[in-house]
């Protein structure tokens, strides 16, 4: 792992409870925001599905998986697209990714919250050689 790696994730919070859903190592700031955005579509698709989704509606079921929302209740699937398609505040996230900063966003729909995050990773280690190299080094 080279020292500027990043670590993505997406958690979804529900009833008190933190369930990771998905994570990644990315190599840069923008593959680390590319994740993100592909993360909060799929993650908007999933909530939110186009009625004519095939995987929606199995043959002979008896109910539907879909309830609607009431209307006074945040859009999270809308704000994750919106998210996705906002280059400017992306450019920003890459930015501060660069700069050693944590990105974070996060949705709300009044019973789960689901929160994006991207930090970089700095793994500094000396194994056996490296050790041996140091104390050469130093004598």
């Amino acid at each position: 792992m080279s020292d500027a790696d990043y670590w993505c994730e997406v958690i979804l919070s529900a009833s008190g409870k933190d369930f990771p859903l998905n994570g990644y190592q990315a190599k840069s700031p923008r593959l680390a925001v590319r994740w993100m955005r592909a993360q909060a579509l799929r993650v908007a698709d999933l909530m939110d599905p186009d009625l004519s989704a095939p995987w929606l509606f199995a043959p002979g079921a008896r109910f539907s998986p879909l309830r609607e929302v009431p209307a006074d209740r945040p859009d999270a699937p809308q704000d994750l697209r919106n998210w996705h398609s906002d280059y400017n505040g992306q450019a920003v996230a890459m930015e501060t990714l660069a700069r050693g900063g944590l990105v974070r966003f996060s949705v709300d729909d009044g019973t789960t919250a689901i929160a994006f995050s991207a930090r970089q990773l700095i793994v500094r280690f000396l194994d056996d050689w490296r050790l041996r190299e140091v104390a050469y080094a130093a004598a």
